[in-house]
């Protein structure tokens, strides 16, 4: 009985040493040179007669924690001039604040004044952000907000798409073998599978060494192998999105009707549709590397009639990539019908001539389409 009368006065003497009383003067004083700011009290409130229940071990109180420690005595905090004024009266006036900005203003900073219950409104005519609120909820938004004044990263994207037909690299045989001894060596055959044979890449990630695989994209074009589609540069800024297309507008057949009277006729309605390449590209700065949220899409006319048919790959998927990195997309392959006229020359070309001698074929091309995106 002795030991539990004893421990139990040794952990009451332990809480005393942990939790003092304060006074609204004192508790004034640790907040106000904790947060270097003045906090003064108004004349009608006696600070000796206001006490707290405080942890003499910590002595870092925050204006919001002072907020609250007050409202639980029925007093409030009002800011005016520099100054933060201790009452026994809540604080209804609300005025018309604004907050000017020297970038544009992210959506991100509506986002902060909703957690405050507030509706604002933003003049892009000045770049000033206008709300209604009290001084004190005046000074933590401005507060809360002003690191978002300022430019946002932006990643600027370097895409090269190329196209290499399969026929022609099994056609070329040994001339083909020739031509790539050059490059028959590290990493450029490596680029080169990428290329033409991304099968055989265990990475399609290239690292510090974009200009090499450039200048091989570039010797493939010179010399046939591989066509250069397009090769545009696009920039985005953090978490937006930029986007790239290269299609053909082709129409189809929606709705046909026939009127039959004194003279029949016939009314057909078609719509447009864009069918080839489309990019979109989102970039995201972490603390070391850009995550790059990359969306492909890729349709194929398969057949040229008033009603198409198309055919649809589609890619999402997500990055980690540094500054002069390269992602190389390969192995999307596509066949092309090419329509073509065989026959004895120059007569295969003449009106009505040509159907006594030439014959109209179809040959299937065979390609694998390639996109190499650099972050530069």
């Amino acid at each position: 009985m002795k030991k539990i009368i004893l421990i139990l006065l040794c952990l009451s003497s332990f809480s005393h040493a942990i939790n003092t009383y304060i006074n609204l003067l004192d508790l004034m004083f640790l907040t106000s040179k904790y947060n270097n700011v003045r906090i003064i009290s108004d004349s009608e409130i006696d600070v000796s007669s206001y006490h707290f229940v405080f942890n003499g071990d910590n002595d870092k109180l925050s204006l919001d924690e002072f907020k609250k420690i007050l409202s639980s005595k029925n007093l409030y905090i009002d800011f005016v001039d520099d100054l933060y004024i201790v009452t026994d009266k809540e604080q209804l006036k609300k005025d018309l604040k604004q907050i000017k900005f020297n970038n544009f203003i992210p959506d991100d900073v509506s986002k902060i004044l909703s957690l405050y219950d507030i509706n604002s409104t933003f003049s892009t005519h000045n770049n000033t952000l206008y709300f209604r609120s009290d001084d004190f909820t005046y000074k933590q938004i401005k507060q809360s907000i002003k690191d978002y004044d300022v430019l946002p990263k932006s990643a600027t994207f370097k895409i090269v798409i190329t196209e290499t037909n399969l026929n022609d690299l099994y056609n070329r045989g040994t001339d083909l073998t020739s031509i790539l001894k050059p490059l028959n060596h590290g990493d450029l055959k490596l680029y080169v599978n990428l290329l033409t044979a991304p099968y055989m890449s265990n990475s399609n990630i290239i690292k510090d060494n974009s200009s090499a695989y450039f200048g091989v994209l570039n010797f493939l074009d010179e010399n046939g192998i591989t066509k250069i589609i397009s090769s545009p540069f696009l920039t985005a800024y953090n978490d937006n999105d930029v986007f790239f297309s290269s299609v053909k507008t082709i129409p189809y057949l929606t709705s046909q009707s026939e009127v039959t009277n004194a003279q029949s006729s016939t009314t057909s309605s078609f719509q447009y549709k864009d069918v080839g390449l489309k990019i979109s590209l989102k970039p995201i700065f972490l603390k070391d590397v850009i995550k790059v949220d990359l969306s492909l899409v890729l349709e194929d006319l398969l057949n040229d009639t008033n009603t198409p048919i198309t055919s649809k790959k589609e890619l999402k998927s997500s990055y980690f990539l540094k500054k002069g990195d390269v992602l190389v997309l390969s192995g999307i392959n596509k066949t092309t019908s090419n329509k073509y006229r065989n026959g004895i020359p120059i007569l295969k070309d003449i009106w009505l001539l040509k159907y006594l001698f030439s014959v109209e074929q179809e040959k299937d091309v065979k390609s694998v389409l390639t996109v190499s995106i650099e972050i530069i």
